[in-house]
């Protein structure tokens, strides 16, 4: 499973406004910070779910025990990626 990862527009897209720490507060920059602060929640929670279904998926790869022939791997990595459908 290939993931793209945000490019500039995407970035723009999940993050509206931007915001950062300084020292001389800007009130127009502080009026983002929640907003700023809930798209990074937000990509996080994503990132967090996609990391969870990535271990799902590959950990009969990674165990050092029996390792399953392609056929049946495909079998079980379509089971994940149609449960965890709903997560995203």
């Amino acid at each position: 499973m290939r993931v793209k990862p945000l490019d500039d527009v995407g970035l723009e897209a999940v993050v509206k406004v931007p915001w950062w720490e300084s020292e001389h507060p800007d009130p127009t920059i502080e009026s983002n910070k929640d907003a700023y602060l809930e798209a990074c929640e937000r990509m996080k929670e994503a990132i967090t779910s996609e990391l969870s279904i990535q271990r799902t998926l590959f950990q009969p790869l990674t165990s050092r025990g029996n390792v399953p022939s392609f056929f049946r791997f495909r079998k079980y990595a379509n089971g994940v990626i149609k449960n965890s459908a709903g997560q995203y």
